[in-house]
């Protein structure tokens, strides 16, 4: 196995080199646009209607991400949280949170304080339950918006509530670990843990980070986990170097 030794810390390179993606920009993403892209476009009946469904507009919402019209993309988000707010079915709490993601990337990009604010009072109004892949990301980004005006009591808010919402979301505790520093170092150890524990890629981003290094205690404790390559399944896992040795 590949690995890269720091005293305890065992990183992979793939974890070390990768960089996270955005959802558009994966490949099974791209491949579903492509496909939906080419049905559009060769059958002129399909147009019309696939464009104006929950879908179909955040098909459109994708591609202006990806071409970086990023006030496009926001409106069409916003146009798709009223029209699907009250349907129903058993995709209609998905489909609402996702143009609720696609609006929230647009708005980062567009570094937009009024787009910004919008759209958080949407999202606290939003759809129930609060749970769910498509919710947890997008109240990441509302704490992050929060820690960049310094209101690390809101962020850490937003992230527990991201927390809530997915607890296998690594982001979640990363961002709740990150912002306790800030207010309550104590607790800041056992948040960045769990990061570590659901995304191995985290070992090495968390050690690694300038603020973090700078408090000694911290690093010694992640330094106890190790993140191994898991023959039977493609992915990494955490283990506890405390409970378990690692080969």
């Amino acid at each position: 196995m590949d690995e890269i030794k720091s005293e305890k810390v065992i990183v992979l390179k793939s974890l070390k080199d990768k960089k996270a993606k955005e959802f558009y920009e994966t490949w099974w993403f791209r491949a579903i646009s492509w496909l939906q892209r080419f049905l559009v476009r060769n059958v002129p009946p399909l147009r019309c209607y696939i464009g104006n469904t929950a879908n179909g507009m955040q098909w459109r919402a994708y591609c202006g991400l990806k071409e970086m019209k990023y006030e496009e993309a926001f409106s069409i988000c916003t146009e798709g949280l009223l029209r699907f707010r009250n349907c129903t079915g058993p995709f209609a709490h998905y489909n609402w949170w996702e143009f609720i993601r696609y609006a929230a990337l647009a708005a980062d990009k567009l570094d937009n304080g009024e787009k910004k604010a919008q759209l958080v009072l949407v999202a606290e109004n939003g759809f129930p339950p609060f749970k769910g892949d498509g919710v947890a990301p997008s109240f990441c980004l509302f704490a992050r918006w929060k820690g960049a005006e310094g209101d690390y009591e809101g962020a850490i808010e937003y992230a527990r509530r991201a927390k809530q919402a997915t607890e296998t979301h690594a982001e979640a505790h990363a961002l709740l670990g990150w912002y306790s520093l800030f207010v309550d170092e104590s607790e800041a150890v056992e948040h960045f843990r769990n990061a570590i524990r659901y995304d191995g890629r985290y070992l090495h981003l968390i050690t690694n980070e300038p603020v973090v290094r700078e408090y000694p205690s911290i690093i010694k404790e992640l330094r106890k986990l190790s993140v191994v390559r898991d023959e039977r399944k493609p992915q990494e896992r955490v283990t506890d170097q405390r409970k378990e040795n690692v080969p």
